[in-house]
């Protein structure tokens, strides 16, 4: 039973960070995952923001998900996968799906940030099972009309979450705001930084985090979600997105 389960998360990671990782790497990830996690869960008991136990569930699948994901995506792995892939559909269904920043501006309302973190949760599984690499083949389980179907459905839910934000109640300004700069830049971001030369790539994106980070310090930024932006760019931009020049071609 422990092997199995062990093997079933050594499995779930490389299926998504791409091969070349050992177990204990593996481990070591899991572990920092948790690490962070519980830092960006304490940060309401310290501060006594008095979030419920609702907002506190979805904060620590957000931070389980970018904190580890940083690591995922810039590893070695990751930047051997996306130098076989010749198309760039997957770039912006990938960064589309996470939708965090969009699940963040609901985070007042416990009713539609709970249904918004069920169905991320789910989705993220289905993703995993129909979207992701196989790494027995190499090859993605969805074709090029599955992707774009995928992006279609991605947009439209973007664009129903953001006029959603103005017809229900406990969503302030600022909540609103967050979430709508951090979402939209990234698809804008993702195509400039796949049309430079892979050379530029890894530099230019590293800037782009570090500016969005000084950026950041001219918004009203909710309180306990000051790690997000850097974080979320790290793992998306700077991790999924760039590729590395000594693997390309």
């Amino acid at each position: 039973m422990k092997t199995m389960i062990q093997d079933y998360f050594y499995n779930t990671w490389i299926q998504t960070t791409g091969e070349g990782w050992t177990r204990r790497q593996v481990f070591a990830a899991y572990i920092y995952g948790l690490f962070f996690t519980a830092a960006v869960v304490a940060y309401p008991f310290v501060e006594n923001l008095q979030w419920n136990w609702i907002q506190l569930t979805a904060m620590a699948l957000v931070a389980w998900d970018l904190g580890t994901g940083v690591l995922g995506y810039n590893h070695r792995a990751i930047k051997v996968r996306q130098s076989g892939e010749e198309k760039r559909l997957h770039y912006f269904h990938h960064n589309l799906q996470h939708i965090h920043p969009l699940l963040l501006i609901f985070f007042q309302n416990e009713m539609i940030l709970l249904a918004l973190t069920v169905y991320w949760f789910v989705s993220f599984f289905m993703y995993v099972e129909f979207l992701e690499t196989n790494p027995e083949t190499g090859k993605r389980k969805l074709g090029e009309r599955g992707e774009k179907i995928v992006i279609a459905f991605e947009v439209i839910l973007a664009i129903v979450l953001v006029v959603l934000s103005f017809h229900v109640h406990n969503v302030p300004d600022n909540y609103r705001i967050f979430g709508i700069m951090v979402y939209g830049m990234m698809p804008v971001l993702t195509l400039i930084l796949i049309n430079l030369p892979v050379a530029f790539q890894r530099t230019s994106s590293i800037m782009m985090v570090a500016s969005l980070v000084v950026v950041s310090m001219f918004m009203n930024i909710p309180e306990g979600f000051g790690w997000v932006i850097p974080v979320y760019y790290l793992k998306l931009l700077a991790g999924f997105s760039a590729r590395e020049e000594f693997l390309a071609g």
